[in-house]
């Protein structure tokens, strides 16, 4: 089992947040679609991965601007 689906499962026990129910829409939609787990748990990390860059680099823009 990949640690990016170790990591999806464990928190789907632990937490219940918006944000987590979010994630597992988007992991269960892409199962469905025909992706292993491991599969979808890479995408879901990605997509995970690329938000938090894009919002580091829109908090950098605006601490220069200021």
């Amino acid at each position: 089992m990949s640690p990016e689906l170790i990591w999806i499962e464990m928190a789907r026990l632990v937490e219940t947040s918006t944000a987590w129910e979010v994630r597992f829409r988007r992991y269960d939609r892409l199962i469905d679609s025909g992706l292993s787990c491991e599969e979808a748990a890479q995408i879901v990390a990605q997509s995970e991965a690329d938000a938090l860059l894009m919002l580091a680099a829109r908090a950098e823009t605006e601490r220069q601007a200021a």
